[in-house]
């Protein structure tokens, strides 16, 4: 996967203009694609995106409301 891929789902993801639900799919395909991954990828992985899930991960407070898009 190249280093390109990385840094869009890292801007889709990072963009705080977004609906909750279009990052969402975003993060789906993210994880769609994860089978695509080489291990030479790994680190490039970690250094563009895990700030960026990070950051959303500590951002965002929990909901409990089952009917909730942020569940």
């Amino acid at each position: 996967m190249a280093i390109t891929n990385f840094e869009v789902y890292a801007t889709r993801l990072r963009d705080e203009r977004l609906d909750v639900k279009l990052k969402q799919t975003i993060a789906h395909e993210l994880c769609e694609s994860l089978e695509a991954f080489q291990p030479q990828d790994y680190s490039r992985f970690v250094s563009i995106l895990w700030p960026v899930i990070r950051d959303i991960l500590l951002k965002t407070p929990p909901v409990f409301v089952g009917s909730a898009p942020e569940q």
